[in-house]
């Protein structure tokens, strides 16, 4: 196109192409087109289906069907889901854990520790350390 504004600056390209252009989308396009090619197709099928059917049935008849299934996508689906729903048993437990030990650290009986009592903190300690290890596991999972 720029050689061609050089040698004619009234030169436009898309003047030229679009009537071939327009010929070629009509011919292609053309209900006699589309309609010979479906029919072409469909005798293809006609011609086609008798044979296909005989060889599925002797094949039947033999006993000689095959089904191969890639299982190691499910597999690894399998595993993904393991892995969550394993992640969401420990976060409820944490948050069962942590529940509990709120409910704990209310009850003035039993030994204390700063003034606190120590079956709480120790519920709080151990909902952080089963918490940063869960934060730990995902963040590490998303490495791979």
């Amino acid at each position: 196109e720029g050689l061609g504004r050089r040698l004619d600056p009234a030169f436009s390209l898309d003047a030229h192409i679009e009537p071939m252009a327009r010929r070629m989308m009509r011919r292609l396009s053309s209900p006699r087109r589309v309609i010979a090619s479906g029919w072409k197709d469909v005798r293809r099928l006609v011609i086609g289906l008798p044979r296909d059917l005989r060889r599925i049935v002797m094949r039947a008849r033999r006993g000689g069907f095959k089904i191969e299934l890639d299982l190691r996508r499910l597999e690894d689906f399998g595993h993904q889901l393991d892995r969550s729903a394993n992640r969401v048993t420990v976060g409820l437990i944490t948050s069962a854990l942590i529940v509990g030990t709120s409910i704990a650290m209310t009850i003035d009986t039993g030994p204390t520790l700063l003034g606190l009592p120590v079956l709480g903190l120790f519920g709080f300690g151990t909902s952080f350390t089963i918490g940063v290890m869960l934060l730990w596991s995902i963040l590490r999972s998303g490495r791979r």
